[in-house]
C-alpha cells in the first residue's frame, strides 16, 4: 500500500493489482485495518472505500508537485473510476466500507467476504453513469460495533 494523498484527514491509499487472486486479500487486509485501528482508537471515526481505477484505460495517475529530487512528488488520480469512489465515499461510516460494483464482481467468489457485503440501495451518485442511470450501493460490514442492522443480504 501506497499513500499517496493527504487532504484534510482523508488519505487515499494506492495499490497496484498485478494478479486479479490479490483483490479479495487486499479488500480482506484493508477490511481488518480499518477494524483494528477503529477499535485502537474509539475516539477517531476512521472509514474506508474501496473501489478500482483503470489506470491509461480510462483513468489516468500523474505527479503533482513534482520536484527535480523526486521527493516531494505527490501522485495524484483523476478519471471517472476515482469519482465514482469518492462519491461512495460518503456512505461510509465505522460499521460500513462501501465497494464498487466492479469490487464486488471481482470478491463475487470469496466465501468470506461474501458474508459481510450487504446491498443499500441504488442512488444518482453525480457524475456517474452520466447521471442517467442509479449506481447499487454495496456495503462491506465492519466488526467494530454490535449493532444489529436491517440490510437485504447480498447473496446467500
Amino acid at each position: 500500500w501506497i499513500p499517496v494523498l493527504s487532504v484534510f484527514f482523508v488519505i487515499l491509499f494506492y495499490k497496484k493489482i498485478t494478479n486479479l487472486n490479490q483483490i479479495p486479500t487486499t479488500i480482506k487486509a484493508f477490511k481488518e485495518t480499518l477494524e483494528f485501528f477503529s477499535k485502537k482508537t474509539p475516539d477517531i471515526n476512521i472509514k474506508g472505500t474501496v473501489w478500482t481505477a483503470q489506470l491509461n484505460l480510462i483513468d489516468r495517475s500523474f505527479y503533482s508537485n513534482k520536484t527535480k529530487d523526486n521527493e516531494n512528488n505527490t501522485l495524484d488520480f483523476i478519471g471517472p473510476s476515482v469519482d465514482c469512489g469518492f462519491r461512495l465515499s460518503k456512505f461510509a461510516s465505522t460499521d460500513f466500507m462501501p465497494i464498487s460494483i466492479e469490487i464486488l464482481d471481482l470478491c463475487k467468489d470469496d466465501n468470506e467476504l461474501k458474508k459481510s457485503i450487504y446491498f443499500l440501495n441504488s442512488e444518482f451518485l453525480k457524475g456517474v453513469n452520466n447521471n442517467e442511470r442509479k449506481y447499487p450501493i454495496f456495503l462491506i460490514k465492519l466488526n467494530v460495533n454490535n449493532h444489529t442492522y436491517y440490510l437485504i443480504t447480498f447473496c446467500k
